[in-house]
């Protein structure tokens, strides 16, 4: 068996402040999440990332994602599915605040979060997993999608930051052209926390599936820590981007209209 051992130096997203060697096996099998999170499998723990409150409990699964049971595609009940950065992952709140838990409740459903936090995420990577859900006909019955930064380009083995923003601009509307083409017999929705003032396309901007591009954040969480540090600097400004319960919340309300509006309006008419 192939194995690859990866050295993560990431000053952003580090694990608890500690940088870890990771050695795991290349086999084809359940999407596994970046490094960072794959080696927390099977774990329970209050500090993940950024957060040393100490105050949030952080579950992973067997499969290094942040839930108490593991994903199965051969399981027949219908699964509201959440793909994303940190802020899917619920970073610095209790899971069942986050706004994909929240909406999965309310439909009675069970939630696959692959939401991915910790290192730093992208959406190539999101893409990806939308991909092998699709290709493997796993049972979604609602697919959340929250775009990350735009400028963070590459998968788990190979990611950086792309500088140009005309170029991040470009990859991201390619990424949602092939999302948009995969998931258009599905039911789907999207978001996007980026906050680089970009400009993208019409086209984009009116997307039929679009939750929202930069939503306000009306309460910071997960900043406890760097008071410090002055309020300029990166690893402020970064950290201040995880929202807190309230932010979820509102999300969580506006993709539960979108769905009814969208999706159960058109069963209705389909009677």
């Amino acid at each position: 068996m192939l194995y690859l051992c990866i050295v993560l130096i990431n000053i952003d997203d580090f694990f608890c402040g500690v940088f870890v060697v990771y050695k795991y096996p290349m086999v084809s099998t359940f999407p596994r999440p970046y490094p960072s999170q794959f080696d927390l499998r099977g774990e329970t723990l209050t500090c993940y990332g950024s957060d040393f409150r100490d105050i949030v409990n952080y579950t992973f699964n067997s499969q290094g994602y942040r839930a108490d049971f593991d994903f199965d595609l051969a399981d027949p009940d219908p699964i509201v599915v959440a793909l994303g950065s940190s802020i899917a992952t619920g970073h610095g709140i209790e899971i069942d605040r986050s706004f994909a838990s929240l909406v999965a409740t309310k439909h009675k459903k069970k939630l696959w979060n692959l939401g991915q936090g910790c290192f730093r995420s992208s959406n190539q990577t999101i893409l990806e997993q939308i991909e092998y859900l699709v290709n493997n006909k796993a049972n979604i019955d609602f697919y959340i999608v929250q775009f990350t930064h735009i400028n963070r380009q590459g998968n788990k083995f190979n990611s950086y930051l792309e500088l140009e923003q005309d170029i991040s601009v470009k990859n991201f509307q390619d990424i949602l052209t092939k999302i948009t083409d995969l998931l258009a017999n599905k039911k789907w929705c999207w978001l996007l926390t980026d906050y680089s003032g970009a400009v993208f396309d019409h086209w984009v901007v009116n997307h039929p599936n679009k939750i929202s591009i930069d939503p306000e954040i009306v309460d910071h969480i997960a900043v406890k820590g760097y008071e410090h540090l002055a309020p300029s600097t990166h690893a402020v400004k970064l950290l201040s981007l995880h929202p807190g319960p309230k932010w979820h919340l509102y999300t969580a309300k506006e993709i539960i209209n979108f769905y009814n509006n969208t999706y159960e309006h058109q069963q209705s008419l389909e009677k």
